[in-house]
């Protein structure tokens, strides 16, 4: 599997290249290096602030996993409904669950943290229904 890790920081975009590499995946890129020629993403990390960017435009047939770095309830659900978005995470994820979101959008399923829902609807005023 290949990543493209596109976010806004540089620093946590090496984090996350390193703790990749560190976990065996190792087809992975951070944006603004050079990828291998031929190189073509399976999944685009991104977070809020480069969902925009037309780098989305240019891998139509990746998948994009948007990483939540804090974002307000209101911008993230507008984010999620305008943009082609198959996973969402926490900061926090640890890496069993990052390994099953990973798989699970490259086999064409949506992912999404399910404590950042239940967050996200408390946040909004919703709740979920008991036992959800």
């Amino acid at each position: 599997m290949t990543i493209l890790i596109d976010l806004g920081s540089q620093l946590m975009s090496e984090a996350i290249y390193q703790f990749l590499m560190a976990n065996g995946y190792d087809n992975v890129v951070v944006s603004g290096k050079s990828p291998a020629d031929g190189f073509t993403p399976h999944v685009i990390l991104v977070d809020i602030t480069t969902v925009r960017h037309t780098l989305l435009s240019r891998y139509p047939e990746a998948k994009v996993l948007l990483i939540d770095t804090g974002i307000e309830p209101e911008k993230l659900l507008a984010t999620l409904l305008s943009h082609p978005i198959q996973g969402l995470l926490s900061t926090g994820t640890e890496m069993p669950l990052l390994k099953k979101a990973l798989k699970a959008i490259t086999e064409g399923h949506i992912w999404i943290d399910n404590e950042l829902v239940k967050a996200l609807l408390q946040d909004t005023g919703l709740s979920p229904r008991p036992g959800r």
